[in-house]
């Protein structure tokens, strides 16, 4: 049976790609075999520009059919890299991926995959994706990592797991509106999880060129649980690259230190608001939508289905719903009825998927602007 659903992204290293085309992403880890506590799977997901164009084609284009057909989107030429506890620089894996969802409105893609790598000792080592550009013309670089440590810990008697999380790669906000935007995590070992603004030093680069905080009025982010709190400027609109650390801590009579990091990086995107409009969406989800933060348990081999489902204010119409979630999560087109639209989501689960996992989603209007991301855990 499964209960909680978490998704995490991990650093890469890519060559020969250029553009501004990357919109953040998550690396997760977990022990995969109790007979070797050196091999580690690792699963992530990655955000890209839909319509980005290279000589071969639209690398990350994605529609219904590309989800269906599991068609691989990137290139093979990316590679997730071991840059820091390997013997040398180590090339561990291509980071292609399977679409999982997109928007049209918002020209994204977004993606999961999973590899497996052993290791030749319990480390720490540092795997990373980074390369340039994050979208938006800003021609800063982007880096994703996380830290493993394959220590056998003293109160499990085991391999560490990382710390997952979720989110949409875009939330829209307004300027001079005030949020409060959580952001779930969870920890396959029952650790704390604690969040701070990404850094970087000579061994450890969380967030390429979007180490500074968003720029705005009022900006803020709370430890535990996580919460970014941030009023928008006038001044900084558009797409705006968010970088955040998730590290995991054990009981405090083992140790004060994290046991692992992991980066976790999505975008801003804000718009100015036009006279009249308001800082709510207009969408209310309804009784048949599963209430925030609930775990739901969901057999393997069995199919879940989830009905997501909102109600139209006058002025604010639905443009679509976002998921996110485990990868073979499916959504059916919009249905609208006299007073509600509304979507049914699909999962089958197999047995390796086993564990915990976090699915995220929200609505989005035609206003320009997303409801608060709800979460559930399967």
């Amino acid at each position: 049976m499964f209960c909680c659903i978490l998704v995490v992204f991990a650093i890469f290293k890519s060559y020969g790609v250029e553009g501004t085309h990357f919109r953040g992403g998550i690396v997760t880890w977990k022990p995969n075999n109790d007979s070797n506590s050196q091999e580690i799977l690792f699963t992530f997901k990655l955000a890209w520009q839909s319509d980005y164009y290279i000589s071969s084609g639209y690398i990350y284009y994605c529609d219904d059919m590309t989800i269906s057909s599991q068609t691989k989107l990137g290139t093979s030429q990316q590679q997730w890299i071991c840059t820091n506890g390997c013997q040398s620089t180590l090339n561990l894996a291509s980071s292609q991926m399977y679409c999982t969802e997109y928007n049209l409105a918002d020209s994204w893609s977004q993606g999961e995959n999973s590899f497996v790598h052993i290791f030749d000792d319990s480390g720490p080592f540092v795997v990373s994706f980074s390369y340039c550009c994050w979208v938006g013309g800003t021609n800063r670089e982007w880096s994703l990592m996380t830290v493993v440590d394959l220590k056998i810990r003293k109160d499990t008697k085991r391999v560490n797991s990382s710390p997952v999380s979720n989110s949409s790669p875009i939330i829209r906000l307004r300027v001079g509106c005030s949020y409060s935007l959580p952001i779930h995590t969870d920890d396959p070992d029952g650790d704390t999880v604690q969040c701070r603004w990404s850094k970087k030093n000579a061994t450890v680069d969380e967030c390429g060129g979007i180490c500074k905080p968003p720029l705005g009025y009022a900006v803020g982010l709370s430890s535990n649980p996580c919460i970014i709190y941030y009023t928008p400027s006038s001044l900084y609109t558009g797409l705006i690259p968010v970088s955040i650390t998730l590290e995991d801590y054990p009981p405090p009579a083992i140790s004060l230190k994290p046991l692992s990091s992991v980066s976790f990086q999505f975008l801003l995107n804000v718009s100015r608001t036009s006279s009249g409009s308001s800082c709510t969406t207009g969408l209310n989800f309804t009784d048949q939508t599963p209430e925030n933060d609930i775990c739901i348990p969901v057999k393997a081999g069995q199919y879940f289905n989830v009905t997501l489902e909102v109600t139209e204010e006058a002025l604010s119409q639905l443009e679509d719903f976002i998921i996110n979630g485990p990868l073979g999560i499916t959504k059916s087109s919009i249905i609208t009825t006299n007073q509600t639209k509304f979507v049914t989501v699909t999962w089958k689960p197999s047995q390796k998927e086993k564990g915990p996992h976090v699915f995220c989603f929200l609505a989005t209007s035609t206003a320009g602007i997303s409801t608060g991301q709800n979460v559930l855990q399967f």
